[in-house]
């Protein structure tokens, strides 16, 4: 990306890393919730980038911060918010599959989370890269 700053597809790399580091074993769970946050946050903050260049008032961040605490709703869904004015009901739903897969591996520790997950989360990963190319 052309922009000033830190280039979120990095946090892929990592997930890439984790996932085929001979030395760690990709079958712990601790490693693929690990995997999981990092294909989330990589993705979730690519779209907030593409979208800053169509919305960059609402998206800056000192006014981000603040129409999130008006509106009482988390950055997640107020991107999906936007995506939904933009008529990207297919960017929102993929976007929100993908943060249900992160919910699970970060908050649900009652729940396994297995490589299917992990296998889940890279599809959803990609079919949103190639989906958001030109937002």
């Amino acid at each position: 990306m052309t922009d000033r700053g830190f280039n979120p597809l990095l946090f892929k790399e990592v997930a890439d890393k984790l996932r085929n580091q001979e030395r760690l074993d990709p079958n712990k769970e601790e490693v693929m919730r690990t995997i999981i946050g990092r294909i989330y946050y990589a993705i979730h903050l690519y779209i907030r980038k593409k979208l800053q260049r169509r919305f960059p008032g609402q998206l800056d961040p000192k006014n981000l911060r603040i129409i999130l605490k008006n509106r009482g709703i988390s950055e997640h869904k107020y991107i999906r918010e936007l995506l939904m004015d933009m008529s990207r009901r297919d960017i929102a739903n993929k976007h929100y599959q993908l943060f249900e897969e992160r919910i699970k591996a970060d908050y649900y520790i009652h729940m396994k989370v297995t490589s299917a997950d992990v296998k889940k989360s890279y599809e959803l990963y990609e079919d949103l890269y190639k989906l958001v190319q030109n937002l």
